[in-house]
């Protein structure tokens, strides 16, 4: 089991791939734009096992 990051700004793609993640068996956060993504990133405790953004985010592209 990994512990992923999913950031991505629209909440269905968002959600789809956080639910067929989870499904597989892994932990996971997202973000809705790329500034709460790095707070999360900067915040967890022994880190992420994979980072999954979107390029262009609000805030800061990914």
């Amino acid at each position: 089991m990994a512990k992923l990051l999913i950031v991505e700004d629209d909440d269905s793609v968002r959600t789809l791939a956080a639910r067929a993640l989870e499904r597989a068996g892994h932990m996971i956060d997202i973000a809705a734009d790329g500034a709460q993504g790095l707070a999360l990133i900067r915040a967890a405790r022994g880190g992420y096992d994979l980072v999954v953004s979107d390029i262009r985010l609000p805030e800061m592209d990914g």
